[in-house]
């Protein structure tokens, strides 16, 4: 059964208004009304978020071997930490804000190297609340003093991906007179 290019468009544009234009993607066919996909933008998320994560391990794993953990705790089983995090000292707790401040940052710069956005501050948001409620997460899973667990999500996340977003910001460049 075809419908004529007219009633195509009349119910595209029922579909679009229907769908919020970006908050219900509606599929009809191969296409999808009310929300373009951009394949470069979805591939800056992918590597934005492996990097950022990579990254956020890595600086981890050489904390841990720059100041090593108290005596008795065996940093590969959680349950370890989680047992013994009273006998962690300050400096203990450093390595892990600067990995969750480095992760955030590297995130949000790689995703604004790579990506093309009009509205990048909605993904500089997102990639902030994404790390934040994994924050949130660890600091209900793991019993951290209430100073680091303060420092954490209030520094390492939204201020860190907003530094990220301007450090990325392409600024042209003046000639000199």
């Amino acid at each position: 059964m075809a419908i004529c290019f007219c009633q195509s468009f009349v119910i595209r544009k029922i579909l679009i208004k229907a769908s919020f234009y970006y908050l219900i993607p509606i599929k009809l066919g191969a296409i999808f009304i009310g929300m373009r996909i951009n394949w470069r933008n979805i591939t800056a998320i992918v590597i934005g978020m492996l990097a950022g994560s990579i990254a956020n391990m890595g600086v981890i794993e050489i904390g841990s071997m720059l100041i090593p953990a108290p005596n008795g705790v065996d940093i590969e089983n959680f349950e370890s930490i989680k047992a013994h995090i009273h006998l962690y000292q300050p400096s203990q707790f450093l390595f892990p804000f600067i990995a969750h401040c480095i992760g955030t940052f590297i995130t949000v710069w790689l995703f604004m190297f790579i990506a093309s956005t009009r509205y990048p501050i909605r993904y500089v948001n997102m990639f902030g609340t994404l790390f934040f409620l994994c924050g949130v997460y660890m600091v209900y899973i793991l019993p951290a003093p209430i100073w680091f667990n303060l420092l954490d999500l209030t520094i390492a996340y939204f201020p860190m991906a907003y530094l990220g977003y301007q450090f990325s910001i392409r600024k042209e460049k003046v000639p000199i007179q």
